[in-house]
């Protein structure tokens, strides 16, 4: 009976349900969008967050192991270092097969875990066949995949050459974020990805399936040479904007391994970071006089910056996530809320008679409120459906290639909060004006 006097209400008032509901439906998806993006901050400040609240420094370049070993010498009040290195791993019989390689120490292993599409990243416990090192590797064109094991070679420190048989625990997904240096980062001072990279693979695999190589490929990245009018139609068929070579997101496969595995053997590294832990008790000035020293005369870094910078930017960013939407979300809330209340007094004003008729007939005035309660949750379920299907249908697009929103539990409890409030506003207006009515002007309305 209550659901039905609901189902009534809609009919007579269709554009008004319409409305509501489309608004409702606009302020799920900024409100989802708002979480969306904090939470992917979030994911990235939360793991490294002690560390960066502590005292430290984040050093970029390409160095060796002299550097490492200068900074312990040099600096005063150095708890510890973690290096990360950045090497070559290849085929020595086919010169196209080949991974830039991320070699992490266990702090740094276990410091952040990327996103897989498959397996185990390589801080868990891992059941390797005998013989062979454990490897995360991304996408690639040589169809090496979850399960694998392959032999590959790197470079040793007597110009040798170590061949190692790896056997791969994990699969880097598209899009993810992993450890490394950001040079982008570095350069605009306000980024707070000075320590991340996301790695995109699918529109160098289409390249390479085209024909193309590396070198050509690089050479579009870079806007390196006039693109003659078949790339040019290839790269728009890709979806790919010409004039924004920011589009132009090309990578190479890359791999990465737990140095744990691997210190028994002989390997020459390359170092492409380090994250250099200092002790709490360090003085303002001994802390800016290791600063100077990294800047100026150790290593001949090309980035130096320390955790405080990268723990500012993290919480900046975090509050321009929310900062620009929230006097948004807030005038459509005020403006649902007021149309929440105009409809439930609209729909109980015109449902008088009825709520008479069944008043006389034994029910309750709160009883009758349950017409609005059906009509408040129909508007809010179908709003949340459009707005769940509007976000799927968005991560269809093109425009969210690379920019993919999810609709998880946070986003969700989120929305249900605002939805459960916009139902309880629609019921408060009509309960007092129910519990203000009397039986004869009831039955004499309409």
């Amino acid at each position: 009976m209550f659901f039905k006097l609901a189902v009534k209400s809609i009919v007579k008032n269709k554009a008004l349900f319409i409305f509501m509901t489309l608004q409702l439906c606009i302020l799920a998806v900024i409100i989802t969008i708002v979480v969306n993006a904090v939470n992917n901050r979030l994911k990235l400040y939360y793991p490294i967050k002690d560390m960066i609240s502590g005292n430290g420094y984040i050093c970029a370049g390409a160095f060796g192991d002299e550097v490492t070993e200068e900074i312990n010498d040099k600096l005063t009040g150095i708890d510890d270092i973690h290096p990360v290195a950045l090497n070559y791993l290849f085929n020595p019989n086919d010169e196209s097969m080949s991974f830039d390689t991320y070699i992490y120490d266990e702090y740094t292993t276990g410091l952040f875990t990327p996103d897989l599409s498959d397996g185990k990243w390589l801080d868990k416990e891992i059941s390797c066949p005998e013989g062979t090192v454990p490897i995360v590797v991304s996408d690639n064109q040589y169809g090496i995949g979850q399960g694998d094991t392959f032999g590959m070679c790197f470079y040793g420190n007597s110009d040798s050459v170590i061949e190692i048989k790896f056997y791969v625990c994990g699969v880097l997904n598209e899009g993810s974020n992993y450890l490394c240096p950001n040079p982008n980062a570095f350069l605009s001072k306000t980024s707070s990805d000075f320590i991340y990279e996301r790695f995109f693979f699918d529109r160098t695999k289409q390249l390479l399936q085209q024909g193309y190589t590396y070198d050509e490929i690089d050479a579009l990245y870079h806007d390196e040479h006039e693109l003659n009018a078949q790339q040019d139609s290839l790269l728009e068929d890709m979806g790919i904007n010409i004039a924004n070579t920011s589009e132009l997101k090309f990578h190479q496969p890359i791999a990465f391994i737990n140095n744990d595995y691997i210190q028994d053997y002989d390997i020459w590294k390359s170092y492409c970071m380090v994250l250099v832990n200092c002790d709490d008790s360090l003085s303002d000035k001994q802390f800016y006089d290791n600063y100077v020293s990294l800047k100026n005369s150790i290593g001949s870094f090309d980035y130096v910056e320390t955790y405080k910078q990268l723990d500012d930017n993290f919480q900046n960013n975090i509050r321009l996530q929310i900062t620009p939407s929230l006097p948004i979300i807030i005038m459509i809330f005020i403006l649902i809320v007021l149309c929440s209340v105009s409809t439930g007094a609209i729909t109980t004003i015109k449902q008088m008679r009825a709520f008479g008729i069944l008043y006389i007939n034994g029910s309750t005035w709160y009883k009758c409120i349950k017409v609005n309660i059906y009509y408040s949750l129909m508007i809010s379920v179908l709003s949340l459906l459009t707005a769940f299907v509007s976000i799927k249908v968005f991560n269809l697009t093109e425009y969210a290639e690379y920019n993919q929103i999810s609709f998880g539990i946070s986003e969700l409890i989120t929305v249900f909060l605002v939805l459960a409030l916009f139902d309880l506003v629609s019921v408060i207006i009509p309960a007092c004006i129910l519990k203000k009515g009397n039986i004869k002007g009831l039955l004499n309305s309409n």
